[in-house]
């Protein structure tokens, strides 16, 4: 979003001297004396004698008619006055002595610039009375600086006792009001006025009050007071008729034949418009210089005024594009240059020196007035994001949809949790963890002076499952593929998984790889399906294993442990042909009040997941949640401390599975993994650093998260960024309905952050629920900076 910044400019001529002072920022100012020209005001007298010689009737002002032809000299004269008295205007204000002054203006704007993104500078310039009449709009400041941005002239009354301006409307909902006064029509012809205003019906409610014959005065009088201090209040005020400055009276319009009313006898009842909502006046008569400093010292917003008489023709061309680029949602100030420069551009052969006549009158702390959209579709359009939110809202969208992006973020956010557990004590103590973890590792095979690795030497397999069998084991987990045939390996296996199946009842499942349409896992040659089942192991590491619909062609082997543990005490197994569909056949028919067994038969994968897979998402599955300690989720003993085990496994589930060893992994890929910082953080918290994780230990993570119902559902980066997009409107919203920016906001919308993600990160431990806060955050605040800056800059 483009920014505009503001200066203050006070001219002030005492004797033959004049004073520029410049200000800007807090309190930062300049001032330079410099000699007035007593030609500027000869010029500017002969300027204006020409320009009332050549339109010099019907103006919308008390001026004599004196006939209706205009001498081509006429043209040429006020042609030629208005050179000299722009020329010498320039040529002053661009003399030695304001040096100063124009070094200082193009200084801070290189600074501003680069700073911020700035397209305009508005100066609120302020003048002694008898300065005013000169056409200070025409000051080529920008040429001077050579300033890249659009500056613009605003003036302000020396006196303004209302301290506070009127914000953009908030006072009532819908379209703006504008309150049009008609005044006395003598030699006038309002019809085009009419038609200029009526071209914003779609816009704005109008209400006309005008005069008409044999109308009493008094009732008149009446209906324009009360009109203007009307209860719901205006946004616009309009007049258009004669009109004369009068200082005593503040200015007078004449609101029927012969019948004037002062500012001032309107000003009780300006007040309360200005209460109730008024913030701009458009005076389309002459010589308003009086009306604007009186209506801006009451506390309007902004008031344009025409300084000088004007020709009722040109006033109408000059409302109706004023009105027409005010349609456009344009403020007051670029449809008052838009309107001169069409004037100056495009009818100064037809109308000369028209373009030199309005001016902008504005309250300094005050929001340039224009009109606001309304209805639904108004209000569906101000959530739209612009330009610079779109391109944010698309990167950032884009990020979260990459799934490298997701992983590494998904990494560092298990870290924070688990720091945050760790902070504030929330971890299981002095609780057995419901897995046993045997590690083969590489001590293991040393001291057992096993010299085949990949594949394993089936004999060691062979002798841990007779050992887990005198420990009284149940359910065992071989985090092994025994596809491969080891010829007399196998049959020592075979004898060793067969006995303990008769002798202790043991169950085993064995790991597999999808491959096709089935599983690739255990050898018939080393024990049949029928006696034990086998599950998947190519899972993304980071999420659980998602549950397809038909567990019966291939289910996780995460899952099928636990649901082997569940129905453990199980005494009818349901079901024909293999051990798995028995299981699953028994899982889904048997009634059981116990809650890992209706939790294991009602999970499923959610619709959401299954629709995001097209995409290569993992939208609402549940992750790998390494923020638990590894003393919480297993206990690990390495092959060669089992054979010093003596005490029974009763409760436990048993996973085998390699330790780390360099040769342990399947067709090339290792078996342990360096990029997970949470399980990094667990191992620096208990002393030791292996700096790696490997796939048995996340896979007794997986079972963990099974047999304790612990599911953390990620929700969407991208859900929660187009959440934080509205939130983000919502701000830029009220901010740009402000004038005033709150110096506290900044601070509360940090905290608000920094509430918000602590309460989302005691959510992912009490309710089990990842949201996230990084990409949210940084679109939340990419689409306000913008804003907060502009209204700090604004104020």
């Amino acid at each position: 979003m483009k920014h505009r910044q503001k200066f203050h400019l006070k001219v002030d001529k005492i004797n033959q001297d004049c004073c520029f002072e410049l200000s800007w920022g807090e309190g930062t100012q300049t001032k330079v004396n410099i000699t007035y020209p007593e030609e500027l005001t000869q010029y500017y007298q002969a300027w204006k004698r020409a320009y009332i010689r050549y339109y010099r009737n019907h103006f919308r002002g008390r001026m004599e008619e004196q006939g209706s032809f205009i001498p081509m000299n006429f043209h040429v004269q006020l042609s030629e006055s208005e050179t000299k008295l722009l020329t010498k205007l320039n040529d002053w204000l661009r003399s030695y002595q304001l040096s100063e002054i124009r070094t200082t203006f193009a200084k801070v704007i290189k600074q501003w610039l680069s700073q911020n993104s700035l397209h305009q500078i508005d100066i609120f310039f302020t003048c002694s009375p008898e300065l005013e009449p000169l056409p200070w709009e025409a000051w080529e400041l920008e040429t001077e600086i050579a300033a890249p941005v659009s500056i613009r002239l605003i003036r302000t009354p020396i006196n303004i006792r209302s301290s506070h301006a009127i914000k953009h409307n908030q006072y009532r909902r819908g379209g703006a009001r504008i309150l049009a006064i008609f005044g006395d029509q003598t030699g006038l012809d309002f019809q085009k006025d009419l038609i200029a205003l009526r071209s914003l019906e779609s816009l704005a409610e109008i209400k006309i009050i005008s005069w008409y014959e044999n109308k009493l005065i008094s009732a008149h009088k009446t209906e324009i007071c009360e009109g203007i201090s009307a209860q719901k209040g205006w946004d616009i005020l309009f007049f258009a008729g004669h009109s004369d400055e009068n200082a005593m009276m503040r200015g007078e319009l004449a609101i029927a034949p012969r019948t004037s009313i002062s500012i001032r006898e309107l000003e009780p009842y300006l007040k309360i418009a200005q209460a109730k909502g008024l913030q701009f006046a458009l005076f389309n008569s002459c010589s308003g210089l009086d009306i604007a400093n009186a209506l801006i010292d009451l506390g309007l917003n902004q008031v344009v005024i025409m300084r000088e008489p004007i020709q009722n023709a040109v006033a109408q061309l000059f409302l109706e594009k004023f009105l027409q680029t005010l349609a456009e949602e344009k403020d007051v100030g670029e449809a008052l240059r838009e309107t001169c420069q069409f004037l100056q551009r495009e009818k100064n052969l037809n109308y000369p020196s028209a373009y030199l006549i309005p001016s902008l009158f504005g309250h300094p702390s005050a929001k340039l007035y224009k009109i606001e959209p309304f209805g639904w579709k108004a209000y569906c359009q101000q959530w739209l994001p612009n330009r610079q939110q779109l391109l944010v809202l698309s990167c950032l969208t884009l990020l979260s949809l990459l799934p490298s992006i997701q992983q590494s973020l998904l990494n560092y956010r298990t870290l924070i949790q688990a720091i945050y557990r760790d902070l504030t004590h929330q971890i299981s103590q002095d609780k057995i963890p419901p897995i046993l973890l045997v590690s083969i590792d590489q001590e293991s095979l040393n001291e057992a002076k096993i010299t085949q690795f990949n594949p394993l030497n089936r004999q060691y397999l062979a002798k841990i499952i007779d050992q887990l069998s005198q420990l009284n084991a149940q359910v065992i987990g071989i985090d092994y593929l025994l596809d491969r045939p080891q010829d007399k390996n196998d049959q020592i296996l075979s004898k060793s998984i067969q006995k303990s199946l008769k002798k202790s009842g043991n169950i085993f499942i064995f790991a597999a790889i999808t491959e096709g349409y089935g599983e690739v896992g255990v050898s018939t040659d080393i024990v049949s399906l029928s006696q034990v089942m086998q599950g998947t192991i190519d899972s993304p590491r980071h999420y659980l294993l998602a549950m397809p619909d038909n567990c019966y062609n291939s289910c996780p082997f995460s899952y099928l442990i636990a649901v082997n543990q569940a129905l453990i005490n199980s005494k009818k197994i349901s079901g024909g042909g293999d051990y798995k569909t028995q299981i699953l056949d028994t899982l889904h028919q048997q009634k059981n009040n116990n809650t890992l067994h209706n939790f294991l038969k009602q999970v499923k994968i959610h619709p959401v997941t299954q629709g995001s897979e097209y995409f290569q998402q993992k939208w609402l599955q549940p992750i790998v949640d390494f923020s638990l300690p590894p003393k919480e989720v297993y206990k690990l003993l390495s092959a060669k401390e089992i054979f010093k085990h003596q005490k029974p496994i009763n409760e436990q589930v048993v996973l085998i599975a390699s330790g780390g060893y360099a040769e342990a992994g399947i067709d090339g890929e290792k078996d342990y993994f360096d990029y997970f910082l949470a399980p990094h953080f667990w191992q620096l918290h208990e002393g030791y650093d292996t700096g790696k994780i490997t796939g048995g230990e996340i896979n007794a993570y997986m079972i963990h998260h099974w047999l304790t119902q612990h599911l953390v559902i990620p929700i969407p980066d991208i859900w929660m960024i187009l959440m934080a997009a509205g939130l983000g409107q919502a701000i830029v919203i009220q901010l740009e309905s402000s004038s005033h920016p709150n110096k506290r906001l900044i601070l509360k919308l940090m905290s608000g952050i920094f509430l918000y993600v602590l309460v989302i990160l005691q959510a992912y431990i009490t309710l089990k629920i990842l949201v996230p806060w990084l990409l949210p955050s940084l679109t939340f605040w990419l689409y306000i900076l913008p804003s907060l800056r502009n209204t700090s800059y604004e104020k």
